[in-house]
């Protein structure tokens, strides 16, 4: 059996095609959810897709200290009303730590690019953490991020076309108590243009 990898399940559409990309490869996937402050309803929806993509393992994580980032007004429109404070450092590093743990070789998070102008969304950001995963582990681990060159609307064929739960998936920053987007805020305006 081929090494496990360790995905970074939001709860979100892009992190629920990673899990389908890999295990088509053939891994094992290990499924974290670190809850940082985001709506329960996205830790809801990691919690379905993973059971209902059966993942070999689901882990959850908390992390108390991004509270004060996850205060944004209603149906906030941009990247940087986005943003949260080296987010994806933060979940790329315990996602280190539990691959290592699980002897997994990869870490996958769903980051693209082109969607928003976050730096720690870009290239080099990633290509930084080959390096970090190698000097910070008795190891080898490499962190990828598939999707990264990806348009959300190549993300949403895919994820439609590989059989993807995408009903079940969250992405909005305000939903509903059943999950359902707001319809306004920059994430269900990505979807919507998605054609989801």
């Amino acid at each position: 059996m081929k090494p496990s990898a360790v995905i970074l399940l939001s709860g979100g559409l892009d992190s629920a095609l990673l899990v389908r990309l890999a295990q088509q490869r053939g891994k094992p996937v290990i499924a974290l959810t670190v809850d940082y402050g985001q709506p329960w309803e996205e830790i809801r929806a990691a919690r379905e897709v993973a059971k209902t993509m059966e993942v070999a393992e689901r882990v959850s994580i908390r992390v108390d200290l991004l509270r004060s980032a996850i205060a944004k007004p209603p149906g906030f429109q941009s990247a940087r009303e986005a943003y949260v404070p080296a987010r994806n450092s933060i979940l790329i590093s315990l996602g280190i730590a539990v691959a290592e743990d699980r002897g997994a070789d990869e870490v996958h998070i769903g980051a693209i690019e082109s969607d928003r102008d976050f730096p720690d969304c870009r290239w080099s950001f990633f290509k930084a953490w080959d390096y970090l995963a190698s000097n910070s582990t008795h190891s080898e681990i490499f962190v990828k991020a598939p999707l990264l060159r990806m348009t959300k609307r190549t993300v949403a064929r895919m994820a439609k076309d590989l059989g993807v739960p995408v009903e079940l998936t969250v992405s909005c920053y305000r939903p509903d108590e059943k999950g359902r987007g707001c319809g306004g805020c920059l994430s269900c305006r990505e979807r919507s243009e998605a054609g989801l």
